[in-house]
């Protein structure tokens, strides 16, 4: 892997890190949210596609499972934060991580607690067998063994949209486990785009079936008919490229596809457009949880039209954006994104809808502030409590 250290580590000046997280992948906006949140020392397994030259902190090392696990084992910091227990690929680490965790904790007589933030909003069934019919007994045994592993080895949990925790507390958590929940909802950028934006959509994400790019080449083929001025910009890589480019060369002057752009250069050219577009549907065992290019679409101001498959489907229906059901999304998305882009939501409107401290720095916050003071969570505006 080439080096991309910084060498500016924020987290000196606040002494010894006393919190430590595990990241399956690591994604560039990881890296930039990792500047305001609780200082820890981060483990990550592998990388992220998006992740590109972007440049890393000392406090961040890539790490094998084996190496993970010793670190984990002998390590002085007194907060782990694993991966959500939905994530079923990376359960069995998860469980081989969190056993290391706790051995080390007991042989080394060190207090330790463990927590998480889970995003997953998709029902336990649906993550096993997908489109195929349950299997009654696997779906107990494995619902009993993850209310077991929940219970046992997690302290608390902080959930970022309804969907996920309906998801968890259908499982049935035992009381001892503290939850709370902070929609995974950005603060806005602070500082919006002087120039005038286009009268136009982008789409930022994998060229997949499962990320709705089929319909919306579809249903952009009707938008042109009602807004002849109105353009597409399409911005991602995937197995879809071809069909892509192909369809955005039929138009040039209303389609465009962008290809693969790192992370900054997406920001930036999000800001210039009214509408972010993103009809993920379902596939196999794969459900949106949140969905990063409706965050950044967010932060900027822009009007969202998403299907009701993203966890924060109920928040953005109720703050003006465009939520199409996903069984409709064929027939009625042409007809949704020209309302978006004839009447898009005013920037300001956008942003003033928005916390003033992003979710995931807010749940950041609680899951790392000592168990003591969090025994009792309690409303505020920017988070629910989960029931208790």
């Amino acid at each position: 892997m080439v080096s991309r250290e910084l060498t500016n580590d924020s987290s000196k000046a606040t002494g010894q890190l006393k919190s430590i997280r595990v990241l399956p992948e690591l994604r560039a906006v990881q890296v930039e949210r990792a500047a305001h949140m609780t200082p820890a020392r981060t483990i990550f397994l592998g990388e992220k596609y998006d992740l590109g030259t972007t440049l890393l902190p000392p406090s961040m090392k890539r790490l094998t499972p084996i190496r993970t696990a010793m670190s984990l084992f002998f390590a002085r910091e007194t907060v782990l934060e694993l991966p959500e227990p939905l994530w079923l690929r990376f359960l069995p680490k998860a469980v081989f991580f969190s056993l290391a965790w706790r051995a080390g904790g007991i042989l080394l007589n060190r207090s330790r607690q463990t927590v998480t933030y889970a995003i997953e909003n998709n029902d336990l069934d649906a993550l096993l067998f997908g489109r195929r019919k349950p299997q009654v007994l696997v779906s107990k045994i494995l619902r009993l063994a993850l209310r077991s592993f929940i219970s046992l080895s997690f302290d608390r949990i902080a959930f970022g949209s309804a969907g996920a925790c309906e998801s968890y507390e259908s499982l049935g958590l035992s009381p001892k486990v503290i939850t709370c929940r902070w929609d995974e909802l950005p603060a806005a950028n602070p500082m919006p785009p002087a120039r005038p934006r286009s009268s136009g959509a982008i789409f930022v994400g994998r060229l997949e079936e499962r990320k709705g790019i089929e319909h919306l080449i579809s249903a952009w083929s009707e938008v042109e008919k009602n807004l002849p001025n109105a353009s597409l910009t399409i911005v991602g890589g995937g197995d879809l490229e071809s069909v892509v480019d192909a369809w955005s060369q039929e138009r040039p002057k209303s389609r465009a596809w962008a290809g693969e752009i790192e992370h900054r250069g997406v920001s930036e050219l999000i800001n210039k457009y009214t509408v972010l577009v993103a009809p993920s549907i379902r596939w196999g065992r794969w459900r949106e949880q949140i969905g990063l290019p409706i965050g950044e679409g967010l932060q900027n101001g822009l009007t969202v039209v998403t299907t009701d498959e993203t966890g924060l489907a109920n928040w953005l229906k109720s703050n003006g954006h465009h939520v199409v059901p996903v069984e409709r999304v064929s027939s009625d998305l042409a007809e949704v994104i020209t309302r978006a882009v004839s009447l898009p939501l005013s920037n300001n409107a956008v942003r003033d809808s928005l916390p003033s401290v992003p979710g995931r720095i807010a749940a950041d916050r609680w899951l790392h502030t000592p168990l003591e003071a969090v025994s009792a969570p309690q409303d505020t505006p920017d988070s629910e409590s989960a029931g208790r």
